[in-house]
């Protein structure tokens, strides 16, 4: 495999993509690789030993690098749709990244330990002999490591829009657009901050970092390029998350501010509401 199928459809459809296309493109990119790697753990056993690990990165890092040129070439058609869109000129696309066997090692490695049960050593320190058995199997690992391998494949096209704007001056900048039904707190509070431009980047979000602390697995965020003073597609829902933010955090500030809004966007989903919906009833029993 050198690149998901679908993916490679939604490049071949069109020389861009708006915001809904380049996550659908992203997520196809991403089921492929949870496919491949799978397959790689079913044949290799969970990667808990450097052995098992080794064996698994050796399979599917040409893929995944496959996958991210994928995810870099969604990112670039979005680039070019979002300056069409604004009438700007079209940019050039920051290069892609450089991603090696030891990021793809590495990463497979804190996948693990993040799901290990408390109490156990190191991977790296793990005698093959005295290995549980059952840990070969353990769902919870495989969906983890499938996922966090999923996120470095999508974190080329993400990386491409931040990094493209920041070769284009203090005027363009990003911004993080929700296209899912649900979102979690963490990204919704991110996405109400807004566009993000040059003078106020925070140089650790870029690059690799981008792929290790910005998105969480799973996550269907996407950025979207914003040139300053047009309007810019994903603004109604930055706007909606901005005012979402604000009712569910009253009275509250930093760590306790987003336990507020967790608390809030998991009422809505026991009520079914949308975020529309959360924000008008916040409204109004926040009222005077």
């Amino acid at each position: 495999m050198t690149q998901p199928a679908a993916a490679s459809s939604y490049l071949a459809a069109a020389g861009t993509l708006d915001v809904v296309a380049f996550q659908r493109a992203q997520a196809a990119i991403a089921q492929g690789i949870v496919t491949v790697t799978g397959r790689a753990m079913q044949r290799h056993g969970l990667p808990t030993t450097p052995t098992a690990r080794a064996q698994i990165v050796q399979r599917i890092l040409p893929t995944v690098v496959a996958a991210r040129r994928s995810s870099y070439e969604a990112g670039a058609a979005h680039l070019r749709y979002a300056a069409r869109t604004a009438g700007a000129p079209t940019p050039v696309p920051a290069p892609i990244a450089t991603y090696s066997r030891d990021v793809l090692d590495e990463a497979i490695e804190a996948a693990v330990e993040k799901t290990a049960p408390r109490g156990r050593v190191r991977v790296t320190e793990v005698d093959p002999a005295v290995l549980d058995q059952v840990s070969r199997s353990r769902p919870r690992v495989r969906v983890t490591v499938a996922a966090t391998v999923a996120k470095h494949a999508q974190a080329a096209g993400r990386a491409v829009v931040a990094d493209t704007a920041d070769t284009l001056g203090d005027q363009v900048g990003w911004a993080r657009v929700l296209t899912g039904a649900e979102n979690c707190a963490f990204c919704v509070m991110l996405a109400s901050r807004g566009p993000v431009y040059k003078t106020a980047r925070d140089a650790q979000h870029r690059g690799r970092n981008q792929i290790d602390d910005t998105y969480h697995n799973n996550c269907d965020c996407v950025p979207t390029l914003v040139f300053k003073g047009r309007d810019w597609e994903g603004r109604e829902r930055f706007e909606l998350a901005e005012d979402l933010w604000t009712e569910a955090t009253k009275g509250y500030r930093q760590k306790d501010a987003l336990n507020a809004l967790r608390r809030q966007l998991a009422r809505a989903e026991r009520e079914g509401w949308t975020h529309q919906q959360l924000l008008d009833v916040l409204l109004e029993e926040n009222a005077p």
